[in-house]
C-alpha cells in the first residue's frame, strides 16, 4: 500500500535506466518509448536490497500503478506485455498474504552485445530504415543545391553595365585600375 504521507521517492533515491532500453529495445515490435517509461517506473519501485525476500520485485497493485502513472488498464497491459515478451519484467503470483496479488519481477536489460546477438533482424530493419532516410535526405540536398545554383546563375547573367550612365569609358577604366592597384 502506498502511504502518500510518507516519502514517495525514498531516501537518496535514484533510478537509472540503461541506454540500451531507450535506444535498442524500442526497435522491438510493440516496445515504445512509453514502454521504456513504464520499465523505468517499475525499476523505481523495485526492492533493491539483495537480502530481502522480494529482491527485484514490485508488489504494487495494478490499481496503484494506474493511479500514480495515469496509464489506463489497456495501455498498461499492452506495455506490460511488451516488457514480458522481451524479458525485462516477469509476473509471479504474490508472495504476500493478499488474494489475487501479482508481483512484478523487474529484470536487468540485456547488454548491447547480447541484444545485437538476439535481435539481428531488428538491427537490420533499423539500418534499412536509416539508409532509406539518408537516401531521401541526399536527394533533397541535391535538389536544393541545383535550385541554389540555378538561382545563382540567373543572377550572374544580369551583370551591370561596366560603364555607368554619364561616365566615359576612360574614366571608368581609370577607377578600375585604381581599385586594382589598392
Amino acid at each position: 500500500m502506498i502511504n502518500v504521507n510518507q516519502t514517495l521517492t525514498g531516501k537518496d533515491s535514484f533510478t537509472m535506466v540503461e541506454d540500451v532500453v531507450l535506444r535498442m529495445y524500442t526497435l522491438l515490435d510493440g516496445f515504445t518509448i512509453e514502454t521504456a517509461g513504464l520499465y523505468a517506473y517499475l525499476r523505481s519501485w523495485r526492492q533493491n536490497d539483495p537480502n530481502h525476500k522480494l529482491y527485484s520485485c514490485v508488489w504494487l497493485s495494478r490499481e496503484e500503478i494506474y493511479a500514480q502513472t495515469g496509464i489506463g488498464r489497456k495501455p498498461f497491459d499492452r506495455h506490460l506485455r511488451a516488457l514480458t515478451d522481451c524479458g525485462l519484467v516477469r509476473m509471479e503470483k504474490g508472495r504476500l498474504r493478499e488474494p489475487n496479488k501479482q508481483v512484478f519481477v523487474v529484470n536487468e536489460p540485456l547488454t548491447e552485445a547480447e541484444f545485437r546477438a538476439l535481435y539481428p533482424e531488428q538491427i537490420a530493419r533499423f539500418d534499412a530504415a536509416l539508409q532509406e532516410y539518408y537516401g531521401r535526405r541526399a536527394a533533397d540536398q541535391e535538389q536544393f543545391e541545383e535550385k541554389r545554383k540555378a538561382k545563382f546563375q540567373i543572377s550572374e547573367v544580369k551583370k551591370p553595365d561596366p560603364v555607368p550612365p554619364g561616365e566615359t569609358p576612360e574614366k571608368s577604366e581609370a577607377i578600375r585600375e585604381l581599385i586594382e592597384w589598392l
